[in-house]
């Protein structure tokens, strides 16, 4: 056999091999970085896990003609911008425990993206995330903390091993994306059985944790989801109707029980109680008034991450709002910088759209959509920055469309030279017909 074969069959045989390896390792890194870092005692074994995954990966990085997806570029220019808080902050320790959270973060995207682009499939991402997902949901089923009579007898709120229910929730919001990547996967029964089952105890617990902004935003999801991901097809056959019309009901009677039997209906008919009584209003004005007031006083550096809880007057705790502590915290220019990935990877994803037709795909593709609207609106209701589980799901998601955008390139110009190639060779016909002639 050639030499050069030899190369190329040992660079196949290692690209083969580096796979295989990220195909265990992926998932470890995601279920350690969701689950040990909620544990006091197991933290710094999160810290290990992720500095020798990162280095790892880093070498392999550096040893091929790898390149960055821009997403991650831009989240590593927000994290270098957010330094500038340092001589800003008014509470150094403060500062430095949420800064060095957004640079693990900042590690933890440059890993998921690149092995996921490098695997060219999310699927790896996704069963990391709801190993992860489905320990925290089983340590709630264990303690006790989540049963059927917690849900229904509407005086406890649930967060298991999170300690906040609010956070919990989200976590369980964050599986229900996951799971729908593999809804197209249920013709077995087994499969089917799986997928039901993980929906609806993922549901339960968004209802057990009383959390108002998760319920509503799971029902919302599913409306994005059935548009997006199906939208005319389902008018075309009968067995789309039959499944539209079970999909509907289930959301009807999900929200009716919700409504009427559980701590997250009895919370949110309390909402109309606050406001009558100018209760609810009023906290929130002030919550948004009191991060206006601290953007329009510091608007270029902002006053450092995680500032606000400090400096914001008469309010307890965070603002309820990803785009004020961004703002507050990064000034506007980090705010543009911050929110410049939602739009990359959005006209990413609708260039994506327009040039596959491959139905599998164009699912994947809008309920990757569908995620991330719902992922920003959220952003008025739940400050998400630090949050482990929306980044490592964006940089599953980044990873993925960069694969699918880079192999769609590289199609486009092999038909390019193709066609360069039979433009020539039938100039050259003719050229050699005319001097025969």
């Amino acid at each position: 056999m050639p030499e050069g074969s030899n190369q190329y069959l040992g660079q196949a045989r290692q690209n083969l091999l580096t796979r295989d390896i990220s195909g265990y390792i992926l998932p470890i890194f995601i279920v350690s970085s969701m689950t040990l870092s909620y544990q006091r005692n197991l933290s710094k074994i999160t810290i290990l896990i992720g500095f020798l995954v990162s280095v790892g990966y880093l070498l392999y990085f550096l040893s091929g003609r790898n390149r960055l997806q821009p997403e991650v570029i831009i989240y590593s220019v927000w994290v270098f911008w957010c330094a500038t808080g340092a001589f800003i902050a008014t509470n150094q320790e403060v500062f430095w425990s949420r800064y060095f959270t957004i640079l693990q973060i900042s590690v933890m995207i440059f890993v998921v993206a690149g092995i996921t682009s490098a695997r060219g499939s999310i699927n790896t991402a996704l069963v990391g995330m709801l190993l992860g997902i489905t320990i925290i949901l089983f340590q709630a089923i264990s303690s006790g903390d989540l049963s059927l009579a917690v849900i229904t007898q509407a005086t406890k709120r649930i967060a298991g091993m999170i300690r906040n229910a609010n956070i919990f929730a989200y976590h369980m919001l964050f599986g229900v994306f996951a799971i729908l990547f593999f809804w197209r996967e249920r013709q077995k029964w087994l499969n089917s059985t799986l997928i039901y089952l993980a929906l609806a105890l993922m549901s339960a617990a968004i209802v057990a944790s009383g959390s108002r902004k998760n319920f509503l935003a799971e029902v919302f999801f599913f409306n994005l989801w059935i548009i997006n991901c199906y939208g005319k097809q389902i008018f075309r056959s009968r067995f789309g109707l039959i499944g539209l019309l079970f999909i509907v009901f289930s959301i009807y009677y999900f929200i009716d029980f919700t409504l009427s039997s559980s701590i997250t209906g009895e919370r949110i008919f309390a909402i109309e109680n606050e406001y009558q009584h100018g209760y609810g209003l009023s906290k929130r004005q002030k919550m948004y008034e009191e991060g206006f007031r601290l953007i329009k006083e510091h608007p270029v550096f902002g006053v450092g991450m995680n500032q606000y809880i400090l400096l914001a007057e008469d309010v307890y705790g965070y603002s309820h709002s990803d785009f004020i502590e961004v703002m507050a915290g990064s000034g506007i220019f980090g705010a543009i910088i911050y929110y410049s990935i939602f739009v990359v990877l959005w006209r990413r994803l609708n260039w994506i759209g327009t040039r596959i037709k491959k139905q599998i795909i164009t699912y994947q593709i809008g309920l990757m959509k569908s995620s991330i609207i719902l992922i920003f609106l959220l952003g008025f209701g739940v400050p998400y920055y630090y949050f482990k589980i929306t980044w490592i799901y964006i940089a599953a998601v980044v990873g993925y469309s960069w694969y699918l955008e880079q192999k769609i390139k590289k199609v486009i110009h092999i038909r390019r030279l193709k066609q360069i190639a039979e433009t020539r060779a039938r100039v050259r016909s003719k050229g050699s017909h005319a001097v025969l002639e």
